[in-house]
């Protein structure tokens, strides 16, 4: 078992190569033919699409503080930033990491572009890369377990189930007033009608 970063398929000259990148290390797998590299590839996106693959091959220009290629993690708590070891292949490090307190708003532009903003900076985070859309759709699925998660929702949904039940005592008690007034009202009613009744039989006894 391993920790798994990257998978490439590379073919030149009829040479067929699955290079397979690690924390530690890389392992390069020469295929017999084409159509068994073709097949390794699908097994492997078929398996990480299993295991929920966390990290996104990008690429940046904005920023000269960052790496050009560089890994988008998308995990439970928000996004990383894992730099590629390019001239030292498999030693990558983890270099910057936004928790989804920081993060105001993310989204895919285009099929091939991605960014997110953080409230302590004024520059976006802007990203090239194939897998915009599988991006987004995670980190909105993982914001949303997160959103739940969150100990502060309880008291919010506790306190908004509590405003509910106020209201509606409210509603009900101020509703009970009218239903009073109507009874008495047709209490009323009735009596001057048994009243009027009674003195018609009186005047016909007469």
């Amino acid at each position: 078992m391993f920790s798994l970063r990257r998978c490439r398929f590379f073919f030149f000259e009829e040479t067929c190569i699955m290079e397979i990148t690690t924390l530690s290390d890389v392992f390069r797998l020469k295929a017999p033919s084409v159509e068994q590299l073709r097949d390794w590839k699908l097994c492997c996106e078929k398996a990480l699409a299993r295991r929920d693959f966390p990290y996104f091959h990008v690429e940046q220009t904005t920023r000269l503080d960052l790496s050009r290629e560089l890994l988008l993690g998308v995990k439970s708590s928000g996004i990383w930033l894992v730099k590629l070891g390019l001239y030292d292949p498999g030693r990558e490090e983890e270099i910057a990491h936004f928790k989804f307190e920081e993060i105001y708003s993310w989204g895919a532009s285009d099929n091939e572009t991605f960014e997110f903003r953080v409230a302590s900076e004024r520059t976006p985070y802007l990203f090239k890369t194939m897998d915009a859309t599988d991006i987004n759709k995670q980190l909105d699925a993982r914001f949303n377990v997160w959103q739940k998660s969150r100990p502060g929702n309880e008291r919010q949904r506790s306190a908004a189930a509590s405003t509910i039940a106020a209201s509606s005592t409210m509603s009900a008690q101020s509703q009970q007033p009218a239903a009073s007034m109507e009874q008495e009202a047709a209490k009323a009613q009735a009596a001057k009608q048994e009243a009027a009744k009674q003195e018609a039989a009186k005047q016909e006894a007469a």
